[in-house]
């Protein structure tokens, strides 16, 4: 691993993953965008959070359309905003432009 590191870094990997990374965030978020959602992007993960006005998580995982993390989830002692949803776009561009076409669907879009 001591050799490997310093490797792939001086072989551009870690650059090429970052900037596919952002694609992704970018499909992803502009996506969502499209459907009405209103988007939160991150800077340091491959989680987006976005909001929008008839998804549930419950309801997406139910429809058949996309699994997400309810926004729950991550406050204990406040309450979340309404209908926050945690997207991953750490899944390929085939799966998240697949995820899209759900959504897509669901909304009537």
């Amino acid at each position: 691993m001591a050799e490997a590191l310093p490797l792939a870094r001086s072989q551009g990997y870690y650059a090429a993953l970052r900037a596919d990374y952002a694609a992704r965030r970018a499909l992803l978020s502009s996506g969502l965008r499209s459907l009405g959602a209103q988007v939160h992007e991150p800077q340091g993960t491959y989680f987006l959070t976005a909001q929008h006005p008839t998804w549930t998580a419950e309801g997406l995982v139910e429809s058949g359309a996309v699994a997400v993390i309810p926004g729950e989830a991550f406050y204990v002692t406040s309450p979340p905003p309404a209908g926050l949803l945690r997207f991953a776009f750490c899944k390929s561009r085939a799966e998240l432009e697949q995820a899209l076409e759900r959504l897509a669907r669901l909304s009537n879009f």
